[in-house]
C-alpha cells in the first residue's frame, strides 16, 4: 500500500501539531525539560518554505533546543534562513539562472 502525502510546505496547518510532536519527542529522548512555544516561533514557520520537509523541521526544531537552551522558543531563535524570500536570498539572486546573474553585474 502506498501513502502519497504532499509536501510539508502544502500543509502548513500541520505545522503546529508536528512542532509540538517533535518537540515533545526530542525533549524526551535527550532527557529536556518539555519546552514552550511562543506564537512567533509558528508564525516564521508558516512563512518559510520548508525545502527539506518534515526532517528539515525536525532538525531545525533539534537545534533550537541544544543551541538556544530556552525553554520558551521563540522566532528570534532561528537561523537566518527562516526569514529569507527568493527575493531576498544571495542577494536576491536566488532562483535565477547564474549566466544571467553574472551578465548583469
Amino acid at each position: 500500500m502506498r501513502i502519497d502525502l504532499p509536501p510539508l510546505r502544502d500543509r502548513k496547518d500541520d505545522l503546529p501539531l508536528l512542532t509540538r510532536f517533535f518537540l515533545d519527542e526530542i525533549c524526551r529522548t535527550n532527557g529536556f525539560e518539555p519546552r514552550e512555544i511562543d506564537p512567533s516561533l509558528l508564525e516564521a514557520f508558516g512563512r518559510y518554505e520548508w525545502p527539506g520537509n518534515v526532517r528539515e523541521l525536525r532538525n531545525a526544531l533539534e537545534s533550537l533546543v541544544i543551541l538556544s537552551g530556552k525553554r520558551l522558543l521563540a522566532a528570534e531563535d532561528l537561523p537566518e534562513k527562516f526569514f529569507r524570500t527568493s527575493e531576498t536570498s544571495i542577494g536576491g539572486m536566488a532562483h535565477r539562472p547564474l549566466l544571467k546573474i553574472r551578465n548583469q553585474n
